[in-house]
């Protein structure tokens, strides 16, 4: 919210600009951003209470009674292959 009480938003890319095609195989490559839409939350001794948030951990969460921001991503979760 802003100081007169509206909603703001930021739109975060959901994929790296870069991507690989392999026309033999016929796959595509799209690699999940790295882009931090949440940084990390400090108390006022400095300790951090909560770690940033990247992109690429809305898909790569092991627990997804954590994630509220994917309407439509658990079975596309479910098809991804774990990198890492």
């Amino acid at each position: 919210m802003d100081e007169k009480g509206n909603s703001v938003s930021d739109d975060y890319p959901l994929f790296t600009e870069k991507f690989r095609i392999d026309h033999i195989n016929q796959e595509l490559t799209a690699h999940i951003s790295e882009a931090v839409y949440q940084n990390e939350i400090l108390d006022e001794a400095g300790n951090i209470v909560q770690n940033k948030k990247r992109v690429v951990d809305l898909f790569n969460n092991d627990d997804w009674s954590e994630t509220k921001y994917l309407k439509f991503g658990r079975e596309l979760h479910n098809q991804l292959k774990k990198y890492g």
